[in-house]
């Protein structure tokens, strides 16, 4: 008989190591060692040839039990089969190492016939339990315990044939960017997700009436089920979708899925599987599409695309990605107040390529993380180099894109790169798209308060474009916000577009955040801007994005602006708020109390107390808008003077009025009192007295008075003398009347 297999004796004591090597000699190949170190290097240099092990317990510089807690974690040897020798009766000892993945006992002195038993029972089990393994391995996902690619591909064709006159619909699907979770958590972190993914998979399928499913590769599963309509798999792919949201990860997990309907049952399934994938890979970094169903027309955006992949390593080693400016300017001055760094790419053959073309790909791909990286680098490199020129050079702004906002070291690279080029953080700002909001709110609020820490400047790009636009009012500490007045275009209500902006910009300003236009193109857009109070604006009717030597020439002799947030003055928060303080002084007072504003013949309330409702009604909510418009024609203009007067001498005024309140006429005396300035609005405190009974006394003396006159000219006077009236009588009916009508205007108190 043939000897194949070979068993690694351990033990200190070389006359056990004989007797054993003897023992098995007519059976096995035999290699020794001392202690278990010895042993280690053994099987590092050949543990496959070893089929079995003998090992001692008690041994000098590493015994068994640190040998078998080593043996029992490294998965090479997992399947070697460790005897242990014994004396007989150490039970204490025996339990130990069966907890440490001991297969049998053998009781010192040896018994020959019982020794080779044990030994070959041990091996003939490890054999059997190597060929589960390798079964195992042939068709389950070691790492999430799904099936494998192999697997899955059989079952499904099996399903497949058997059910050749069923429809079916087969679902590829991946995690967006899983590489930068890899990268900025860690393997471990991905792991777990992948783990979860598949958990939630297993459950979800196992709820099917007909289901394959499994891991294809790295972050990519599949599945194949029964077509019932594409509402049915729309809904499938949502609630697994939802589920796997669940996981705990400071990221957003999105996932891509393809989805194809299978046409013939007998194709090949990987034929599917391809089809699948080119259709996420069509909507692969859509943020608003996160499933598609395949159609044949796809095939050609994904080569152009993938024409892009190719190219774009060695463009960004080669430096074709170059540094557009495009300066944003102060409506007030018209002088540039900082720019916008863009990237362009210039190719070799091709030309300059838009960022319209590569920007959604690089953001789908990930690419874009090392793109933008490169833009913050250059933007310092030209600040740094503007500074050792003696000048003091108007601040920059990048672009920051969703995908970087993802990674928690965001913070520390943009801080590295101004501390490598020793730029002051205030120079350097930072746009962010509103849509970023949705991705990961919490994760974004902690960013945000970690890059004003480090100094950075915030900005809001594309305000007011997505869902979001009050909730990061309310909850991001945002510097500047940057509104796109193509916002303006195709409106189906006219003039509702630019209320809104207005709005935004009346909204920001009470605030104190600045507010950028984009996009303005005309001359009609920046008048309208200006005349809404938006200080900045940026686009081609002022300047187009520029090469660094035209943006260097545009600036070389103006004095620098910078765009920064309101910290001093008046904050109208202050009287808009619903705290104690404000409840006592404001919300308790008896006395209608109004909050206005006012702007170029235009009065609107901002706030009224609960005594203006008890007093006048709720009447026309309109007049919060345009407080004129149920003001009695005659008097519109007396209105306008007293609050003209007020403004004009930052003081205080007051007049009467009438004005129409729930179809009453109800005439009104108002005190006002400036408050501040913000934007072009002015803000005034008002406070409201009905005299509609006073005057309706006055009118009932006018009345009074006018009939005792026409009476007295009626009497038959006395003949003997007709013309004589009492000195007192004469007093009484020619008394002065005030005209109360006549508005009073005091000076500033």
């Amino acid at each position: 008989m043939p000897v194949s297999k070979t068993i690694l004796l351990i033990d200190d004591n070389a006359v056990n190591r004989k007797i054993l090597a003897r023992i098995l000699s007519s059976d096995y190949n035999t290699v020794e060692a001392e202690n278990g170190k010895e042993a280690l290097n053994i099987l590092k240099s050949g543990h496959h040839q070893i089929s079995g092990i003998i090992l001692d317990l008690v041994m000098p510089e590493m015994n068994g039990f640190e040998f078998l807690s080593i043996v029992s974690k490294v998965q090479e040897y997992k399947n070697i089969p460790v005897i242990i020798s014994t004396a007989n009766g150490d039970e204490k000892n025996e339990i130990r190492a069966l907890k440490l993945s001991a297969w049998d006992f053998v009781s010192k002195p040896y018994n020959p016939k019982i020794i080779k038993f044990r030994l070959k029972n041990a091996i003939e089990r490890s054999q059997l339990s190597a060929f589960e393994q390798l079964k195992y391995l042939a068709e389950f996902d070691t790492l999430t315990g799904i099936y494998n690619r192999t697997r899955f591909y059989s079952l499904t064709h099996e399903m497949l044939i058997s059910n050749y006159k069923r429809k079916f619909v087969i679902v590829r699907f991946d995690i967006n960017r899983f590489k930068l979770i890899n990268s900025f958590y860690g393997s471990d972190e991905g792991d777990n997700l992948l783990k979860y993914i598949a958990k939630k998979l297993r459950e979800m399928c196992s709820t099917l009436e007909l289901a394959s499913y499994g891991r294809i590769e790295g972050d990519v599963f599949a599945f194949c089920t029964l077509y019932k309509g594409h509402n049915s798999i729309s809904s499938t792919i949502e609630n697994l979708t939802s589920e796997i949201k669940h996981f705990k990860l400071s990221f957003d997990i999105v996932l891509t899925y393809g989805i194809y309907v299978i046409e013939d049952n007998y194709d090949p399934v990987d034929t599917f599987l391809d089809k699948a994938a080119l259709t996420a890979k069509h909507i692969k970094g859509d943020y608003v599409k996160f499933y598609e169903f395949y159609t044949p027309d796809m095939s050609l955006k994904i080569e152009k695309e993938q024409l892009i992949t190719n190219m774009m390593n060695d463009a960004l080693n080669n430096e074709q990605f170059i540094i557009y400016f495009q300066p944003k300017y102060n409506l007030a001055t018209n002088s540039p107040a900082g720019a916008e760094a863009l990237v362009r790419w210039k190719h070799p053959t091709k030309g300059i390529l838009p960022p319209g073309e590569f920007i959604p790909v690089f953001e789908r791909n990930g690419f874009i993380t090392k793109l933008d990286q490169y833009v913050w680098e250059k933007a310092c490199q030209y600040l740094r180099k503007w500074l050792d020129a003696g000048l003091v050079p108007v601040p920059i702004s990048v672009n920051v894109s969703r995908v970087d906002i993802c990674n928690p070291n965001l913070v520390d690279i943009l801080f590295n790169i101004t501390k490598k080029y020793n730029i002051p953080t205030n120079l350097l700002h930072l746009e962010l798209t509103e849509s970023a909001y949705t991705d990961n709110p919490l994760a974004i609020k902690l960013m945000l308060k970690n890059l004003h820490d480090h100094g950075f400047l915030v900005m809001m790009d594309d305000f007011g474009s997505g869902y979001s636009s009050l909730n990061i009012l309310k909850e991001l500490p945002v510097d500047v916000l940057k509104i796109d007045m193509h916002f303006l275009s195709g409106a189906e209500i006219p003039g509702r577009s630019e209320t809104i902006i207005a709005a935004i910009i009346r909204m920001a300003k009470w605030l104190k955040i600045p507010v950028i236009a984009e996009g303005v193109e005309t001359k009609e857009q920046a008048d309208f801007l200006s005349q809404i109070g938006c200080e900045y604006v940026q686009g081609y009717y002022f300047a187009k994005p520029m090469p660094i030597e035209k943006y260097e020439e545009l600036i070389s002799n103006k004095k620098p602006e910078f765009i920064e947030p309101e910290h001093d003055g008046f904050d109208i928060s202050q009287i808009l708020r619903c705290d104690v303080h404000i409840e006592k002084i404001f919300c308790k007072t008896t006395q209608p109390i109004c909050i206005y504003e006012y702007s170029n013949d235009t009065i609107e309330l901002i706030r009224v107390n609960s005594a203006f409702h008890k007093e006048f009604g709720f009447g026309d909510m309109q007049a919060f808008v345009d407080v004129l418009k149920n003001v009695h024609n005659d008097y519109r203009q007396r209105l306008l003077d007293c609050f003209a007067y007020a403004v004009k001498t930052r003081g205080s005024s007051e007049c009467e009025f009438l004005q129409n309140y729930a179809n009453n006429n109800v005439w009104i005396k108002l005190k006002l009192k400036y408050f501040s300035f913000i934007a072009n609005r002015h803000i005034l405190f008002g406070i409201l007295l009905n005299i509609t009974s006073i005057k309706e006394i006055d009118e009932e003396i006018d009345k009074y008075k006018t009939n005792i006159l026409k009476n007295n000219q009626n009497i038959n006077k006395p003949a003997v003398n007709d013309n004589a009236v009492s000195k007192n009588e004469e007093e009484n009916n020619n008394y002065d009347v005030k005209d109360i009508n006549t508005p009073k205007m005091l000076s500033p108190s």
